[in-house]
């Protein structure tokens, strides 16, 4: 929803174009398709990433901050554990806030006529599907391709309170007995302030232990995504404690400046300094009136989001853990979309 939203930017009020700047330097929103880095990095020249290195996006330049003092680039987490040359690496890059976006496939693709490890029947629209030739990858991995999109699914759990009685599939893999859905990469980033909840519907999530939900998570990819027998103890432990060190967001907004600077506490440094805690938005309560009128605007942003309408509803009713966005007691909501 954030990603298909920064599309629509255009469209929107300026208050609410201040919510999006607010909330974008907690929680990077995404990377468009033709997001660069500032400067070039290469795990086949450089095995770290300094923190604070910054990136280009549309909405200005983002960073990131690891609490091991750099990013590191050679533990397991960027090793192909399985048989099919997949890393965790290959979906959660660095240039696109540790998520990846069409565009990158798109061009990962074209540099390899699809021959890249992040192009794998398990996330052909159709696991069957002819992948002989650079033709038909295109079409066998055009939802990957034109969406950024990862086939998922499986039997339906027992005792679910639906029912899929009937199935349209125009990939032909769906029926009533193996349910089939679609979902972007998540970032692998800001977890001291997250939620318990791991992954999308909570699946790999193990109650409200957070860390243990990431454990869970990451052998579970190793013997999915990467097709590989299940990694030592050692390994997962590397995994989880890398991506667990990462902060990520928004850092320079253009004739905005920098979001950490005169008084104001965005950006991934304060970021990975907080503590999980309720309260208010109070990152850019400094520049409430401030002379600049874009920071003035954010911190108006700030005050929308933190503020109670007149049906006695607010942003932050929901989204209220502290500077960060996330719910507090690890609830998920039903929005109606799935």
């Amino acid at each position: 929803m954030k990603r298909r939203c920064l599309r629509s930017l255009g469209q929107w009020t300026r208050a609410t174009v201040a919510v999006v700047a607010l909330v974008g330097s907690v929680w990077l929103l995404g990377y468009h398709q033709d997001a660069e880095p500032v400067g070039a990095i290469s795990p086949d020249v450089q095995s770290s990433i300094s923190n604070n290195f910054l990136f280009r996006n549309p909405g200005g330049k983002a960073a990131t901050v690891s609490t091991q003092g750099s990013v590191d680039l050679t533990g397991e987490y960027f090793q192909a554990q399985g048989a099919n040359g997949r890393s965790c690496v290959s979906c959660h890059i660095a240039e696109e806030a540790w998520s990846i976006n069409p565009g990158t496939l798109q061009h990962l693709f074209d540099e390899t006529d699809g021959t890249h490890p992040v192009f794998n029947l398990l996330d052909a629209n159709n696991p069957n599907m002819d992948v002989s030739t650079p033709e038909a990858r295109q079409i066998a991995y055009s939802m990957l391709l034109s969406r950024g999109v990862f086939r998922r699914g499986g039997a339906p759990r027992p005792n679910s309170e639906w029912e899929l009685i009937a199935t349209e599939d125009p990939h032909g893999f769906a029926n009533t007995s193996r349910l089939v859905h679609w979902r972007r990469v998540m970032p692998t980033i800001n977890f001291a302030v997250g939620s318990a909840t791991v992954n999308w519907d909570g699946g790999n999530s193990v109650g409200s232990d957070q860390h243990a939900g990431l454990v869970n998570q990451a052998t579970r990819n190793v013997t999915g995504g990467q097709q590989g027998p299940p990694a030592p103890p050692e390994v997962i432990a590397n995994i989880v404690d890398f991506e667990s060190s990462l902060s990520t967001a928004q850092l320079i907004v253009p004739r905005v400046g920098r979001l950490d600077s005169d008084g104001a506490r965005g950006g991934p440094e304060a970021l990975s300094a907080m503590s999980k805690v309720k309260g208010r938005f109070d990152l850019f309560d400094a520049w409430a009136g401030h002379g600049n009128p874009r920071r003035a605007q954010i911190a108006r942003g700030q005050e929308l989001f933190n503020s109670t309408n007149a049906g006695g509803r607010s942003c932050s009713g929901c989204h209220n853990s502290a500077n960060n966005g996330t719910n507090f007691d690890n609830l998920l909501f039903d929005v109606r979309t799935a």
